[in-house]
């Protein structure tokens, strides 16, 4: 029992011996101590990946070396501007002039979150604290949205990159209007749904064919809206609308036919290309024995052969441009081939009028 009380008594000395210790290390401060401050200009950052935000904090602290013991320095997290509520808690390191810690902490529900760093001082380690940095969380994706291509006359070509904030894409595309820039998931002329998870995309957008899905002549308007879009688990996000005016038709100056013979036929017109057009264009001509421009028989230039004598031909004027725009002129021209029947000059040996 004896042997017991001496193993306490020795504990409990060396508790007060050790606690005597620290009072006369901080009751022998210098007289000018001063508890450290954070100076402006704190360096903050964020990150976020698999649900978790990680922030971390550099800052410079007054004070001195000489003059200053710290004795607590940590970061904390709060779902409000008090504090009062901490959820998050992690220690740092600080010197007298200068902090660096990070935290970590599960993002949940709340519309923000408040972080301060904490430094003690002293034996009774008095408080400094940071300014506040909020955090407020964005659950839904943000995403860019740009015309990367001159628009020509039935295409143009846009592009998108997203950031999904830890989230899987569950779906991206592309939003088009011929009609109103208000476009959201619910309210477009044409949506253009885009596979994959990569989180930058290109596309090359047919006005043409989102303008007849709307019900729209696509010649008539004049402005094009396009919106990038990307759902995730946190929910639909939207870039900015962007606009587009695709160039003007080039225009086709029908001069008729020549040199028609019973087998051939040249096929005469101008294209004239609009202001701005810098595109290199190929041209061909579509024929047929009907009116009808589908299953017509295309050639390049102008001049037809092989044709039947005696025969009505329709003709359209076809181009190409390098833009991957295809125009025909549906006003169908059309010429007839002479006969085939040919007449040759006979001598009969008969005397020639005199």
């Amino acid at each position: 029992m004896r042997r017991f009380h001496h193993i306490l008594l020795l504990a409990t000395l060396s508790v007060i011996f050790s606690g005597c210790e620290n009072e006369m290390l901080y009751s022998s401060l210098p007289e000018n101590y001063t508890a450290p401050k954070f100076f402006s200009g704190q360096k903050w950052s964020e990150s976020f990946s698999d649900n978790i935000y990680e922030v971390s904090l550099d800052a410079a602290l007054s004070g001195g070396a000489s003059s200053v013991i710290i004795s607590l320095a940590e970061l904390e997290v709060s779902t409000d501007e008090s504090m009062s509520v901490i959820v998050a808690r992690a220690g740092a390191t600080a010197t007298a002039s200068h902090f660096s810690g990070k935290v970590k902490f599960s993002k949940g529900g709340s519309p923000a979150y408040y972080i301060r760093a904490v430094v003690g001082s002293g034996a009774d380690k008095e408080m400094v604290y940071s300014e506040i940095y909020t955090v407020r969380p964005s659950y839904v994706p943000t995403l860019t949205t740009e015309v990367t291509e001159p628009s020509w006359y039935t295409v143009s070509v846009a592009s998108g990159t997203i950031d999904t904030h830890g989230y899987a894409i569950q779906e991206k595309g592309i939003l088009f209007s011929c009609t109103n820039s208000n476009l959201t998931y619910d309210n477009y002329d044409y949506r253009d749904a885009i596979s994959g998870s990569a989180t930058s995309f290109k596309r090359r957008i047919s006005v043409m064919d989102a303008a007849k899905d709307a019900g729209l002549d696509y010649r008539n308007s004049p402005t094009y809206y396009i919106r990038t879009y990307a759902r995730t688990a946190g929910g639909i996000g939207y870039g900015p609308v962007a606009h587009c005016k695709t160039l003007a038709w080039p225009s086709c100056d029908m001069q008729g036919f020549s040199n028609i013979t019973s087998t051939s036929a040249t096929f005469n017109y101008t294209i004239n290309k609009a202001s701005g057009d810098n595109s290199t264009i190929t041209e061909y001509v579509h024929y047929s024995k009907t009116d009808l421009f589908k299953g017509s028989t295309r050639i390049g230039g102008h001049t037809m052969t092989g044709l039947s004598p005696s025969t009505t031909y329709y003709c359209w004027a076809y181009i190409e441009n390098t833009y991957g725009d295809n125009i025909y002129w549906t006003d169908s021209q059309s010429f007839t081939t002479l006969s085939g029947v040919s007449f040759q000059a006979v001598d009969l040996g008969l005397p020639s009028a005199r």
